[in-house]
């Protein structure tokens, strides 16, 4: 079950179908930075989502909107 948190962040990287910096998540889903990275992260862990870069990170939903 996702939080709410989760729910919009994976909306969101799923209809864009392409890389976002965490600034970008953060403002697009109306949340502060320390709190996208942290479901960033957590989403990652159980592999919905893809990393990139390390200086600057960039997330992609592994899933799509047809799953």
């Amino acid at each position: 079950m996702l939080n709410p948190y989760e729910a919009k962040i994976l909306t969101l990287l799923i209809k864009k179908h392409t890389f976002w910096n965490t600034s970008e998540v953060a403002r697009a889903a109306k949340i502060s930075w320390n709190t996208a990275e942290k479901y960033l992260e957590k989403m990652y862990k159980r592999g919905w989502l893809e990393k990139k870069g390390r200086a600057k990170l960039l997330w992609k939903a592994i899933i799509n909107d047809e799953d």
